[in-house]
């Protein structure tokens, strides 16, 4: 397969001022499954549509296989697009759509036939082959639009939202497919989605876009674990994290963050940030709800709690619920046991595990 590399790949639209994409360095490594995530109008397809050729380049450079493609038109660059409208040929039956990109190419009728089977056999669609798009389900023409990808063998797969018109149950069938695919093959894979939980699921790697920027690029559990600012943070994980406004503040036992009706003591040195305004996060998962009440009810009781709140909402989930509570003038959600039995208006006791808090400056970057 093959190698990506973008060095301060740029692209102005016509008549536009502000970049769609800016300033995009990224390397896909042969073999790799990248995923670019980020709300809509990012500029996450259009990084895609500059790989494939589909938009031209403003400045910078791109490389496939560490081979400059400024200038190569799509069919040269040897790369398969699996677009989100499937594109599919509706007068052809599904050998002759999976077929019809080698056709053009003038491979051998038998050439044609091996792959095309190979393919079938690999998505579950010997069966489909003599059937029109309009007689098959959404998913199976999904498999279709992977299978005319796979029957070309390209260096680079590239994928622009492909699950997003699926039901959640076949999406959540489809992105296991995906995966196990790019075990089978071994490819160089670029996919494209606005959906964290897809991105979770499937990336080796994931590339979080805000703004035409990447914000972070990482493994994903490295993304949960350490985001690199305040955007990375509350848009991976779901429910997003909490993030909280607060003031450093020192006391005879160390440093604190008060925020309205938090208190919570600090074993980091903050001592740059004495006096001034940042944003603390946490997962809900890492909010414990208690019962009973606090220990000193009718307010916040020592730094670091436990701390009385009220549940304004709860959502249940099955395994856990989401609890979204109030502490003072401060909302924010908890994860807690699907069978907690815990009512809206009713009073709890709080606790935070400190040790888990994630710390942001002023522009929104992570402290150390």
């Amino acid at each position: 397969m093959a190698n990506v590399t973008l060095k301060r790949a740029t692209k102005i639209y016509p008549g536009e001022k502000t970049p769609a994409v800016q300033d995009i360095t990224l390397e896909v490594k042969d073999k790799d499954f990248l995923v670019m995530v980020g709300p809509s109008g990012c500029g996450k397809s259009t990084i895609l549509r500059m790989i494939a050729g589909l938009e031209e380049v403003t400045a910078g450079e791109i490389y496939i296989d560490d081979k400059s493609v400024d200038g190569v038109s799509p069919k040269d660059r040897d790369i398969a697009m699996v677009f989100q409208n499937y594109a599919l040929y509706p007068h052809m039956n599904v050998y002759k759509n999976m077929a019809f990109g080698l056709k053009m190419r003038r491979y051998s009728k038998s050439e044609i036939k091996q792959r095309v089977i190979e393919a079938a056999q690999m998505l579950g669609l010997e069966d489909l082959l003599d059937k029109k798009p309009k007689a098959l389900s959404g998913g199976e023409r999904q498999r279709v639009a992977l299978g005319r990808a796979i029957v070309r063998k390209p260096r680079v797969f590239l994928f622009d939202e492909p699950l997003s018109n699926l039901d959640a149950k076949l999406r959540v069938q489809m992105r296991r497919n995906l995966v196990q695919l790019h075990r089978r093959l071994e490819a160089t894979m670029i996919y494209v989605t606005h959906d964290q939980v897809e991105a979770m699921t499937m990336g080796s790697s994931i590339a979080v876009l805000s703004k035409g920027h990447i914000q972070q690029i990482d493994e994903p559990l490295n993304l949960y674990d350490r985001p690199a600012n305040k955007f990375v943070a509350s848009f991976i994980g779901s429910p997003p994290m909490n993030l909280l406004s607060a003031s450093v503040q020192q006391e005879p036992a160390g440093f604190c963050l008060r925020a309205n009706g938090l208190s919570l003591k600090m074993d980091k040195d903050l001592g740059n940030y004495l006096g001034k305004e940042i944003t603390f996060g946490f997962r809900p998962e890492d909010v414990q709800c208690l019962s009973g009440g606090p220990s000193r009810p009718g307010g916040p009781s020592r730094p670091g709690g436990p701390f009385k709140a009220r549940v304004e909402s709860v959502e249940p989930l099955g395994p856990k619920s989401n609890i979204y509570l109030t502490v003072g003038k401060s909302t924010f959600v908890a994860a807690a046991d699907g069978h907690c039995g815990l009512k809206v208006g009713e009073e709890i006791a709080v606790d935070f595990d400190c040790s888990k808090i994630h710390l942001f400056d002023e522009g929104g970057c992570r402290i150390q």
